[in-house]
């Protein structure tokens, strides 16, 4: 919605952010909005390599992040080609950096005529380019985080031992594996551990979670009389949902103790 109001402002064909590969040798063009009329060209414009035929497209932001030109026949011919592709008359862009480090790009393209850029716009664009940048880099982290945690569950849900995350505050169940849904057969997240457990009114008198807290971690034997299982369960805290939790690991060891 932002790129549309800027691109109807000032009147342009295309508005449109780039963002780098993880490594930097690619990029990937991940927002666009087209006027009326405007071929849409984000399809096309993926995994794009930087540096072609020996010319390095990041080469063009060397004066003050800024990148822009009158004529296309002006630009090394891997360039012009691929933006007479785009039927670009005009373009105007503006890097997008985390710190200093570069992280793609964000541009307007005019199809129709060929234009001298104003302050204004480019003022505009810089401007765009330093918030939205902050945006998205906070985005993708986030997204990284969520897919981290994603793989995580996953993993523990093929563990062949009863695995539970608490939050230590209040000793609500925040995930189980599937091996703990499986033992539990009730909806649990949310709901307190010890309930769940041992059905219970109140903590354990003797609390891995405690242990864990005071020590960092812990590993211990304990019986679940509602289960008739005994367990040995290995503690620690760890970050869940950017919050600290503390995860516990059951490994039934009943063979060994009857």
């Amino acid at each position: 919605s932002i790129l549309e109001t800027v691109g109807k402002q000032f009147e342009v064909s295309r508005v449109y952010i780039f963002e780098d590969s993880p490594d930097g040798d690619y990029v990937n063009n991940t927002y666009e909005w087209c006027g009326e009329g405007i071929e849409a060209e984000k399809g096309e414009l993926q995994s794009m390599p930087y540096i072609n035929n020996g010319d390095n497209y990041k080469d063009n932001f060397k004066e003050k992040d800024i990148f822009y030109f009158l004529y296309v026949s002006e630009l090394p011919r891997s360039h012009r080609e691929m933006l007479e592709k785009q039927n670009i008359k005009s373009l105007l862009q503006c890097a997008i950096r985390d710190g200093e480090q570069f992280k793609g790009f964000i541009g307007f393209d005019d199809c129709i005529r060929r234009r001298l850029w104003t302050q204004e716009q480019i003022d505009t664009l810089r401007f765009l380019s330093e918030m939205l940048s902050v945006f998205i880099m906070k985005w993708r982290v986030t997204q990284k985080s969520q897919e981290a945690l994603t793989n995580l569950e996953k993993m523990l849900d093929n563990q062949n031992s009863w695995v539970y995350v608490i939050d230590p505050d209040t000793y609500e169940l925040k995930y189980v594996n599937q091996k703990m849904k499986d033992l539990i057969k009730h909806e649990c997240i949310g709901r307190k551990c010890y309930e769940m457990t041992l059905n219970r009114n109140s903590p354990c008198d003797i609390c891995p979670m405690r242990n864990v807290l005071e020590k960092g971690s812990t590993s211990m034997e304990f019986y679940n009389p509602i289960f008739d299982l005994w367990t040995l369960i290995d503690g620690s805290m760890i970050t869940w949902n950017e919050k600290s939790a503390c995860m516990l690991t059951c490994k039934d060891v009943s063979s060994y103790k009857k």
